[in-house]
């Protein structure tokens, strides 16, 4: 489904696969934000440099196979933004962490224990009156979904 989305998945053993993936990509020299402790990235970031961040790198919580959603939500994240406001963003979900519809889903994610949460399945488009397609007009041009386990 995430690929009719126009999403990449990318498949990996562990967290540790990413860093050479993110260098093959081309995002080294860039500004990187990541949720993950595990990753050689900035977990902090100043409110003031988050129109700067090229790519984020964040945990996703649950996948749902039907529609391709991900849910995100607030843990280590500082700025809810982040989930928008970089310019590419790689969601890393663990293959254990995929349930099957949206009734699951709403089952388990929990909402009320957090501040902020939101389902993600793909990258930010928009089109006018006129049928012009704009990648990352309201979010992230691009998605990559990292999964691994």
């Amino acid at each position: 489904m995430l690929y009719q989305l126009g999403v990449e998945v990318i498949n990996g053993e562990n967290l540790e696969d990413l860093p050479p993936i993110i260098s093959h990509l081309g995002y080294d020299n860039q500004l990187i934000f990541t949720q993950f402790c595990e990753l050689p990235y900035r977990k902090k970031i100043k409110e003031e440099k988050l129109k700067d961040i090229s790519l984020s790198i964040l945990k996703g919580e649950l996948g749902v196979a039907e529609n391709g959603a991900i849910w995100v939500n607030d843990y280590k994240l500082p700025h809810r933004a982040l989930t928008c406001i970089g310019e590419h963003l790689i969601i890393a979900l663990s293959k254990k962490n995929i349930v099957w519809n949206m009734h699951e889903a709403y089952d388990t994610v929990q909402p009320e224990n957090h501040g902020y949460g939101v389902f993600i399945s793909g990258p930010s488009k928009t089109a006018d009156i006129e049928q012009s397609l704009v990648k990352g007009a309201h979010g992230a041009r691009s998605l990559k979904v990292f999964l691994y386990g």
